[in-house]
């Protein structure tokens, strides 16, 4: 009879606090759901319309300039970024692009706050003229001898065969 009530304590408790875990898991999740809702999103083209893959997409935020997060656009320049609401601003960049900044973007509860094509402008070097200049190593391994070349080392002048190669 006592093992009876005690299962059933058992029970009740069990019952009780599993109730409560799963009600907090509901919210937490419907909070989830909610900025997950929120974003920015939109496209990155060149200035003759081409759409640029893989650029990087950077989203700061305005309050105090923190890294909230990051993404690579897709295969045609697309990129969405799911985020909490506030003040956003957005950095752009691409090898041999200039790096573009959005400054101003609201990003309000349940929506997706769409940027205009961002247009990355190309960044050009001009490079000075160098000159490559190479010299040919000292020893040479073929697939059936070891070749010296011994032309242009000082130490080796006036030396016979066995001294060089010593």
């Amino acid at each position: 009879m006592i093992f009876v009530i005690v299962r059933f304590c058992y029970f009740i408790l069990i019952l009780f606090f599993s109730h409560l875990l799963f009600g907090q898991h509901s919210q937490k999740v419907n909070e989830r759901e909610n900025v997950l809702k929120a974003g920015i999103s939109g496209i990155i083209t060149d200035e003759s319309k081409n759409t640029i893959p893989f650029a990087n997409v950077s989203v700061y935020s305005v309050h105090d300039s923190a890294l909230v997060k990051g993404v690579a656009t897709d295969i045609n320049g697309n990129f969405a970024i799911t985020t909490r609401p506030g003040k956003y601003y957005l950095k752009i960049s691409f090898l041999s692009y200039q790096e573009t900044t959005l400054d101003d973007i609201i990003v309000k509860p349940k929506q997706i706050t769409k940027v205009n094509k961002i247009t990355l402008l190309e960044k050009t070097t001009t490079l000075n003229e160098y000159e490559v200049v190479a010299e040919k190593s000292s020893m040479e391994l073929k697939l059936d001898k070891r070749v010296f070349n011994v032309g242009k080392d000082l130490a080796n002048t006036g030396g016979s065969a066995s001294e060089v190669l010593d």
